[in-house]
């Protein structure tokens, strides 16, 4: 069972990798004990690492969901945007954590927040339309 006090957290676009921040921001969040730090990003795991800059940053992170989002490609996989990205367990005792997220389709969350706000946490599904979010809740 998982300690509630475990802090993890998800780093997604704009493209992390071109914030000039973010090995300041991973090592920061390294130092406040966070244990599980995933980052989406257009870049190949191939990519990150023939690039010095960018490869500086992998022995921060846990999970790395790599590849750029095609949208013919989207067809509603767990975690990711479409069938071309990968999920790489750079911490591999994850994995095995991550296999119950990894089965069937996508999970998402809608919270209403207040009159005029919804937060919506996940990957939509393929078709998704944020417009029509009024017309779920």
């Amino acid at each position: 069972e998982k300690n509630p006090q475990e802090k993890r957290i998800t780093i997604s676009g704009g493209e992390p990798f071109l914030q000039e921040e973010l090995p300041f921001l991973l090592q920061c969040l390294r130092e406040k004990g966070y244990e599980d730090i995933m980052v989406y990003t257009g870049f190949t795991y191939e990519e990150i690492c023939a690039n010095p800059a960018y490869a500086a940053c992998l022995p921060y992170l846990d999970v790395l969901v790599d590849g750029p989002y095609v949208e013919e490609l989207n067809d509603d996989l767990p975690l990711r945007g479409s069938s071309n990205q990968r999920i790489i367990f750079l911490k591999p005792e994850l994995e095995e954590e991550y296999a119950p997220c990894l089965k069937g389709s996508r999970r998402y969350q809608i919270e209403w927040v207040g009159e005029n706000r919804i937060n919506y946490y996940g990957i939509p599904r393929k078709g998704f339309d944020p417009k029509k979010i009024g017309d779920i809740v």
